[in-house]
């Protein structure tokens, strides 16, 4: 199975954020319609809309630039992967070469819930480990699930991290 980021990874990662996006521009119209939306609601509006969607553009943002360009295809049936960077340079690894994977998840997902308070709580990555010390981040851009693209990959030890912000950079 190849993974690559994709528009259908972004919208199912920001999915949750439309919507929450969604309903504070009704919540708006309807309150302009009914004439009740005064200075205070449009800032508290504005505020709650800010403090939701900054940090989903933040590890959207991020996740792309860390994944851009790069490309990896599992093979269960003969227990290895092919990893292209951003360079184009095409790597392949057994199963066997790898030490560990990482899985860093919100703490909905690492519960295996699918119910979400925050807008943010869909994004998550995994790191995988090889022998010979590189290390391959795969961010939900790529994999829809990155539990599902792990599954896939059996013989190496997973360990799963629960994080309330899943960014690449401060773990």
């Amino acid at each position: 199975m190849k993974y690559k980021i994709s528009i259908a990874n972004h919208l199912e990662a920001l999915e949750f954020t439309i919507g929450v996006l969604f309903i504070i521009i009704a919540f708006g119209w309807y309150q302009a319609n009914q004439n009740n939306l005064d200075d205070s609601l449009i800032e508290g509006l504005f505020a709650f809309a800010l403090i939701s969607l900054l940090p989903v553009l933040y590890l959207d943002i991020e996740y792309y630039f860390y994944n851009k360009g790069t490309q990896l295809e599992i093979d269960s049936n003969e227990r290895k992967f092919i990893y292209t960077d951003k360079r184009g340079a095409t790597e392949t690894y057994s199963f066997d070469e790898l030490t560990k994977i990482i899985i860093n998840m919100p703490p909905n997902m690492y519960r295996g819930s699918s119910f979400q308070i925050l807008p943010f709580e869909q994004y998550h990555y995994t790191r995988i480990y090889t022998k010979n010390g590189k290390e391959i981040v795969i961010t939900c851009l790529m994999a829809r699930r990155v539990q599902d693209l792990v599954e896939s990959i059996r013989g190496v030890p997973v360990e799963k991290r629960k994080r309330i912000f899943t960014s690449i950079f401060m773990e």
